[in-house]
């Protein structure tokens, strides 16, 4: 998955394949790999080891950013936890996802 990230330049499982330039079908590989994500089950660990790694560079004078957005879906109904949000651009309460990032 890693190498697929870096020979694709993206996050898209399709781009990700096809960088993978595998002997077998693309949707072969678009499935195992999707398969493998929905299995995927370390995401305490990623988030423990990045701690870890940034942790030096923390301290009392550091300034966490934080950015409380949201993304907005129009046209659908039928994406997973989709949730009704306030749209920053009209103010208007729409379907989308509430975004909290630091």
């Amino acid at each position: 998955m890693i190498y697929g990230f870096l020979e694709s330049n993206s996050v898209h499982l399709s781009n990700i394949s096809r960088g993978l330039n595998e002997n077998i079908s693309l949707k072969k590989t678009i499935d195992r790999l999707s398969r493998n994500l929905k299995n995927f089950d370390e995401t305490f660990k990623i988030n423990e080891n990045y701690i870890k790694e940034i942790s030096s560079f923390i301290n009392d004078d550091t300034i966490f950013c934080v950015d409380g957005s949201e993304i907005v879906k129009h046209h659908t109904k039928s994406f997973e936890s989709l949730d009704r949000v306030r749209d920053g651009n009209t103010g208007k309460i729409k379907d989308g996802y509430n975004i909290f990032e630091i």
